[in-house]
Protein backbone atom coordinates (compact mmCIF):
# COMPACT_ATOMS: atom_id res chain seq x y z
CA UNK A 1 0.00 0.00 0.00
CA UNK A 2 1.21 3.44 -0.70
CA UNK A 3 2.06 5.51 2.04
CA UNK A 4 4.75 5.96 4.21
CA UNK A 5 4.45 4.96 8.04
CA UNK A 6 4.34 8.20 9.15
CA UNK A 7 1.91 9.30 6.52
CA UNK A 8 -0.46 6.59 7.64
CA UNK A 9 -0.05 7.37 10.99
CA UNK A 10 -0.79 10.70 10.29
CA UNK A 11 -4.00 9.44 8.01
CA UNK A 12 -5.37 7.40 11.02
CA UNK A 13 -5.60 10.84 13.25
CA UNK A 14 -7.08 12.49 10.47
CA UNK A 15 -10.06 10.03 10.28
CA UNK A 16 -10.48 10.94 14.02
CA UNK A 17 -10.65 14.45 13.18
CA UNK A 18 -13.23 14.06 10.27
CA UNK A 19 -15.20 11.73 11.80
CA UNK A 20 -15.71 14.21 15.01
CA UNK A 21 -15.99 16.82 12.61
CA UNK A 22 -18.70 15.04 10.72
CA UNK A 23 -20.88 13.86 12.84
CA UNK A 24 -19.44 15.11 16.42
CA UNK A 25 -22.33 17.59 16.66
CA UNK A 26 -25.04 14.57 17.18
CA UNK A 27 -22.72 12.97 19.90
CA UNK A 28 -19.45 12.77 21.99
CA UNK A 29 -17.84 9.91 20.12
CA UNK A 30 -15.64 9.57 23.77
CA UNK A 31 -12.14 8.81 24.03
CA UNK A 32 -10.77 6.56 21.24
CA UNK A 33 -7.06 5.16 21.47
CA UNK A 34 -5.82 3.69 17.76
CA UNK A 35 -3.41 0.85 17.82
CA UNK A 36 -1.34 0.38 14.61
CA UNK A 37 2.18 -0.89 13.68
CA UNK A 38 3.68 -1.28 10.79
CA UNK A 39 4.59 -4.73 11.22
CA UNK A 40 0.48 -5.89 12.60
CA UNK A 41 -0.85 -8.45 9.64
CA UNK A 42 -4.20 -9.30 11.81
CA UNK A 43 -7.19 -7.69 10.60
CA UNK A 44 -8.45 -4.69 11.80
CA UNK A 45 -11.20 -4.49 14.93
CA UNK A 46 -12.27 -2.72 17.77
CA UNK A 47 -12.71 -3.43 21.35
CA UNK A 48 -15.83 -2.10 23.87
CA UNK A 49 -14.49 1.44 25.37
CA UNK A 50 -12.73 2.91 22.69
CA UNK A 51 -9.74 0.81 21.83
CA UNK A 52 -9.56 0.52 17.45
CA UNK A 53 -6.65 -1.92 16.46
CA UNK A 54 -5.19 -1.29 13.28
CA UNK A 55 -3.95 -3.62 10.26
CA UNK A 56 -0.80 -2.82 8.92
CA UNK A 57 -2.54 -1.39 5.55
CA UNK A 58 -5.57 -0.02 6.99
CA UNK A 59 -4.86 3.30 7.75
CA UNK A 60 -4.53 3.84 3.61
CA UNK A 61 -8.14 3.01 3.47
CA UNK A 62 -11.01 6.11 4.02
CA UNK A 63 -13.26 3.80 5.23
CA UNK A 64 -11.40 1.38 7.91
CA UNK A 65 -10.67 3.97 10.62
CA UNK A 66 -13.91 5.41 10.32
CA UNK A 67 -15.81 2.39 10.42
CA UNK A 68 -14.04 1.40 13.92
CA UNK A 69 -14.54 4.88 15.01
CA UNK A 70 -18.41 4.20 14.39
CA UNK A 71 -18.39 1.22 17.13
CA UNK A 72 -17.02 3.59 19.22
CA UNK A 73 -20.02 6.14 19.07
CA UNK A 74 -22.55 3.43 19.11
CA UNK A 75 -20.84 2.43 22.09
CA UNK A 76 -20.81 5.50 23.79
CA UNK A 77 -24.13 6.10 23.01
CA UNK A 78 -25.46 2.80 23.95
CA UNK A 79 -23.51 2.53 27.00
CA UNK A 80 -22.82 -1.04 25.64
CA UNK A 81 -23.31 -2.68 22.52
CA UNK A 82 -26.21 -4.24 21.25
CA UNK A 83 -25.78 -8.28 21.22
CA UNK A 84 -24.32 -9.58 17.51
CA UNK A 85 -24.53 -13.10 17.24
CA UNK A 86 -23.13 -15.10 14.23
CA UNK A 87 -20.55 -11.99 13.79
CA UNK A 88 -17.07 -13.81 13.90
CA UNK A 89 -16.29 -13.92 10.75
CA UNK A 90 -18.85 -11.00 8.95
CA UNK A 91 -18.99 -10.58 5.38
CA UNK A 92 -20.52 -7.48 3.65
CA UNK A 93 -23.06 -9.38 1.16
CA UNK A 94 -23.65 -12.36 3.24
CA UNK A 95 -26.44 -13.17 5.81
CA UNK A 96 -25.21 -13.34 9.63
CA UNK A 97 -27.56 -11.97 12.49
CA UNK A 98 -30.14 -8.92 12.65
CA UNK A 99 -27.96 -7.71 15.80
CA UNK A 100 -24.73 -8.34 14.00
CA UNK A 101 -26.11 -6.90 10.46
CA UNK A 102 -27.29 -3.73 12.34
CA UNK A 103 -24.15 -3.20 14.29
CA UNK A 104 -21.98 -3.24 11.45
CA UNK A 105 -24.20 -1.69 8.63
CA UNK A 106 -24.41 1.12 10.56
CA UNK A 107 -20.89 1.67 11.26
CA UNK A 108 -20.66 0.65 7.03
CA UNK A 109 -23.01 3.48 6.93
CA UNK A 110 -21.00 6.06 8.75
CA UNK A 111 -18.37 6.06 7.02
CA UNK A 112 -20.00 6.55 3.73
CA UNK A 113 -21.66 9.64 5.59
CA UNK A 114 -18.11 10.67 6.48
CA UNK A 115 -16.73 10.25 3.07
CA UNK A 116 -20.10 11.40 1.43
CA UNK A 117 -19.79 8.33 -1.16
CA UNK A 118 -21.27 4.88 -1.42
CA UNK A 119 -17.87 3.28 -2.15
CA UNK A 120 -16.84 1.42 0.88
CA UNK A 121 -12.26 0.99 0.74
CA UNK A 122 -11.08 -2.11 2.56
CA UNK A 123 -7.90 -3.01 3.95
CA UNK A 124 -6.13 -3.61 0.66
CA UNK A 125 -7.68 -1.01 -1.39
CA UNK A 126 -11.13 -3.36 -2.93
CA UNK A 127 -13.60 -1.28 -3.45
CA UNK A 128 -17.80 -2.31 -2.75
CA UNK A 129 -20.25 0.30 -3.74
CA UNK A 130 -23.30 -0.06 -1.53
CA UNK A 131 -25.11 2.08 -3.86
CA UNK A 132 -25.65 -1.36 -5.86
CA UNK A 133 -26.52 -3.93 -3.62
CA UNK A 134 -28.10 -6.40 -5.80
CA UNK A 135 -25.16 -8.94 -5.29
CA UNK A 136 -26.04 -9.30 -1.83
CA UNK A 137 -27.21 -11.93 0.21
CA UNK A 138 -31.13 -10.52 1.19
CA UNK A 139 -32.67 -8.98 3.89
CA UNK A 140 -32.22 -7.37 7.32
CA UNK A 141 -29.42 -10.28 8.14
CA UNK A 142 -27.05 -8.72 5.47
CA UNK A 143 -25.22 -6.00 6.64
CA UNK A 144 -24.25 -4.47 3.56
CA UNK A 145 -27.97 -4.46 2.61
CA UNK A 146 -28.53 -2.58 5.86
CA UNK A 147 -25.83 -0.29 5.10
CA UNK A 148 -27.08 0.46 1.41
CA UNK A 149 -30.82 1.29 2.98
CA UNK A 150 -29.38 4.06 4.96
CA UNK A 151 -27.51 5.52 1.93
CA UNK A 152 -30.57 5.27 0.09
CA UNK A 153 -32.30 7.08 2.82
CA UNK A 154 -30.12 9.93 2.89
CA UNK A 155 -28.31 10.32 -0.90
CA UNK A 156 -29.76 12.26 -3.37
CA UNK A 157 -29.00 9.80 -6.12
CA UNK A 158 -32.50 8.28 -6.86
CA UNK A 159 -33.38 5.57 -9.11
CA UNK A 160 -35.48 2.18 -8.56
CA UNK A 161 -37.67 2.05 -5.51
CA UNK A 162 -35.39 4.41 -3.88
CA UNK A 163 -37.18 7.94 -5.01
CA UNK A 164 -36.92 9.79 -1.56
CA UNK A 165 -34.37 11.72 0.35
CA UNK A 166 -34.15 12.10 4.22
CA UNK A 167 -32.09 14.11 6.30
CA UNK A 168 -29.60 12.65 7.87
CA UNK A 169 -29.95 14.08 11.35
CA UNK A 170 -33.39 12.18 11.38
CA UNK A 171 -31.89 9.24 10.38
CA UNK A 172 -28.85 9.28 13.25
CA UNK A 173 -32.16 10.43 15.44
CA UNK A 174 -34.14 7.30 14.65
CA UNK A 175 -30.88 5.50 16.19
CA UNK A 176 -29.77 7.51 19.10
CA UNK A 177 -33.28 7.88 20.82
CA UNK A 178 -34.17 4.31 21.09
CA UNK A 179 -30.59 2.64 21.18
CA UNK A 180 -32.18 -0.17 19.06
CA UNK A 181 -30.58 -3.44 18.80
CA UNK A 182 -31.78 -4.63 15.06
CA UNK A 183 -32.67 -2.59 11.81
CA UNK A 184 -36.29 -3.75 12.25
CA UNK A 185 -36.87 -2.01 15.43
CA UNK A 186 -34.76 1.12 14.28
CA UNK A 187 -37.52 1.24 11.21
CA UNK A 188 -40.28 0.74 13.92
CA UNK A 189 -38.68 3.89 15.81
CA UNK A 190 -38.36 5.78 12.49
CA UNK A 191 -41.97 5.89 12.31
CA UNK A 192 -42.69 6.30 15.92
CA UNK A 193 -41.02 9.44 15.67
CA UNK A 194 -43.21 10.39 12.97
CA UNK A 195 -40.99 10.47 9.93
CA UNK A 196 -42.07 9.18 6.33
CA UNK A 197 -43.20 5.64 5.70
CA UNK A 198 -41.89 7.00 2.26
CA UNK A 199 -38.49 5.53 3.28
CA UNK A 200 -39.90 2.16 3.29
CA UNK A 201 -39.22 1.94 -0.57
CA UNK A 202 -35.45 3.28 -0.14
CA UNK A 203 -35.03 0.04 2.37
CA UNK A 204 -37.23 -1.71 -0.54
CA UNK A 205 -34.46 -1.01 -2.53
CA UNK A 206 -32.22 -3.09 -0.86
CA UNK A 207 -34.44 -6.08 -0.60
CA UNK A 208 -35.56 -5.23 3.20
CA UNK A 209 -39.30 -5.43 3.02
CA UNK A 210 -40.93 -3.53 5.51
CA UNK A 211 -44.42 -2.15 5.96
Amino acid sequence: MSGTDSQKAFWSFEDIVRTKETIGSYVNGGIITIVWYPTNTSSSYYTHGGKIYLNQNSPASKSITVHEIAHNYMYNIYGSMPSTPSCSPHYMDSASSQGCAWVEGWANFLSLYVNFSPIFEYTGGSTVNLENTSSFASGDSVEGRVAGALWDMYDAANEGDDKYTFAFSSIYRAMYDSKVNTFSEYWTKWKALGYSTNAKDCIKQNSIIYS
